[in-house]
């Protein structure tokens, strides 16, 4: 795609001002956690696989680097644009934490839902 003159580069791309800042932020936070986590390992005094700053640092690196990485493709889901389903995923997410053994219950209630739905009525949709 050819750029115009005096557009952005994030919206020559096809992403917006907002996306590309994020983008931005979530790679400079998963290197910075990273570069911690090693700077941490080489200089600890104490045995570096127990302790629990360094696990932090690297898990939270690499899921913001996975994030970094998937960014783009996830402003594209409609799912994430709809607060309800936002709300509905934070409230299931508090109900298993609180009661896990409702797992099952709410794993078959799901495959329920994804069973029973209703279907688009357009030709070649879903």
């Amino acid at each position: 795609m050819r750029r115009v003159p005096g557009e952005p580069r994030a919206a020559a791309r096809g992403q917006s001002g907002a996306l590309a800042w994020q983008r931005h932020v979530l790679g400079v936070l998963a290197f910075g956690l990273l570069a911690a986590g090693g700077v941490y390992a080489i200089v600890s005094d104490g045995d570096p696989s127990q302790s629990p700053y360094l696990a932090a640092c690297w898990r939270m690196g690499v899921v913001f680097a996975a994030v970094w990485l998937a960014l783009p493709q996830l402003a594209g889901l409609r799912l994430l644009r709809n607060r309800l389903w936002i709300g509905g995923l934070l409230l299931l997410v508090i109900v298993l934490w609180r009661w896990p053994r409702l797992l099952p219950a709410v794993v078959l209630g799901l495959l329920v839902l994804a069973i029973l739905r209703p279907r688009s009525r357009q030709p070649g949709g879903r």
